[in-house]
């Protein structure tokens, strides 16, 4: 009995010990600590800017590896995640994040690092907001086409500034360029439809299914019309089919236009020279056709003004030119104004007014008291388009671009070695 103190003392000089011992061990395994330093909590950038992130991590033992990147709200990154293997106790570093992407939506964004040890991590992040980037003009391409059927793309800066160029060995019927985080340039040419990167022009797909012709639908989808009975809706960066619209008595034309309510209405001429062509209009969320609009004209172009009202370049029967108007839920064409010159094309450039290129004109049209404004008397005009940030009108003429204000003032020629034949513009979104 004598000898039970003693044992009760080494016994309780055993577990000081143990627990001596693991909170040692614990001590020792410590997680990593992470501070950010940049960019502070809320911090405000807009889709093309850098996003600069500085911090500092710190732990006991060696930090075998960090992980940074940008997500959003649904975890998805929106920019090249980095990672580092690092081997120390204590780093300080710094990481860019180019966005360069124009078409990301406004909203909230978190910047997460995570850094590992031997035996645990740790992760921290923090909101930022990131806005839609402004839109702004960043150049234009122009296209010639060659008596021998081939053709040369070549690429200018918002300045005016040759960039680079591509040439194809047969022509060029039309062309699109997509702002996305790679933007594209669509090319249509010898029945294919051929997407290229910018910059490099490297080819990102080919789609060579006899297309006839194609119209853009907006920065993501385009139309393709391929043979003459179909209309396939694709999407820019991977011809994925969305939807197709096929009708075997019609000829499908390039002449379409799309409403806010994802209606696109598309002209088709009859098969049977005795029978009328139409208008179809087609519910993209269906693909549904919404109704036909029998017509007794050849419809040379179409664009949506607003709402369901749509503005027609036409001719009749007796090759006399029209501009008319109509909506997808009424049963006919309303002529507003007639010309006996030739009216080639028209363009929006407000819910109010449209751009006629006649033969020998670059006319203002009125659509509230149906007035023709004519701005330029130039019959060497072969293309024309309308920058719409700036109110400027770009035209190709002989061997130059030019761009003019809505006063018909020129502001800059550029002359070219070659006759362009065409003229798109690019925007960053």
């Amino acid at each position: 009995m004598k000898n039970r103190p003693i044992l009760h003392i080494f016994f309780l000089l055993f577990i000081v010990i143990i627990c001596a011992i693991s909170c040692k061990k614990k001590a020792e395994n410590l997680k990593p600590v992470i501070e950010i330093i940049l960019p502070k909590n809320g911090a405000v950038y807009t889709a093309d800017d850098e996003i600069i992130v500085r911090f500092k991590v710190t732990d006991d033992q060696l930090i075998k590896a960090i992980r940074v990147g940008v997500n959003d709200e649904n975890n998805i990154a929106i920019a090249t995640p980095q990672s580092f293997e690092i081997n120390q106790k204590e780093v300080e570093k710094e990481v860019i994040f180019k966005l360069n992407n124009p078409t990301h939506q406004s909203g909230k964004y978190y910047i997460t690092i995570v850094a590992f040890d031997e035996e645990s991590e740790t992760k921290k992040y923090i909101e930022i907001t990131i806005l839609e980037a402004a839109r702004k003009l960043i150049g234009f391409i122009v296209c010639s086409n060659n008596t021998s059927n081939t053709s040369l793309l070549n690429i200018y800066n918002s300045l005016g500034e040759y960039q680079q160029s591509i040439s194809f060995d047969s022509k060029v019927n039309n062309y699109y360029f997509f702002p996305l985080s790679q933007s594209v340039l669509t090319v249509l040419s010898s029945q294919k439809a051929m997407a290229y990167s910018i910059p490099g022009l490297s080819k990102v797909w080919e789609y060579a299914n006899s297309i006839v012709s194609g119209i853009n639908k907006d920065e993501n989808n385009f139309y393709l019309h391929k043979t003459s009975h179909y209309t396939t809706r694709i999407n820019s960066l991977n011809y994925t089919d969305i939807n197709n619209f096929y009708d075997p008595a019609f000829y499908y034309y390039p002449q379409l236009a799309e409403t806010g309510n994802n209606i696109v209405c598309t002209y088709q001429k009859s098969l049977n020279n005795n029978e009328q062509n139409k208008i179809t209009c087609f519910d993209l969320n269906t693909s549904g056709i919404v109704r036909d609009l029998l017509c007794a004209y050849h419809i040379k172009s179409m664009v949506h003004l607003q709402n369901n009202v749509f503005a027609l370049n036409y001719s009749d029967a007796n090759n006399n030119h029209h501009i008319g108007m109509f909506s997808y839920t009424s049963n006919d064409i309303t002529p507003i104004y007639s010309s006996s010159s030739d009216i080639y094309s028209l363009i929006k450039i407000s819910d109010n007014k449209l751009l006629l290129h006649q033969s020998s004109s670059l006319s203002e049209f009125s659509l509230q008291n149906y007035s023709l404004l004519p701005l330029l008397n130039n019959s060497s005009i072969f293309d024309f388009t309308y920058n719409d940030l700036n109110s400027e009108i770009y035209t190709v003429e002989s061997m130059a671009i030019k761009k003019y204000n809505l006063s018909g003032n020129l502001l800059q020629s550029i002359p070219l070695p070659y006759q362009p034949s065409m003229i798109r513009l690019m925007y960053n979104r």
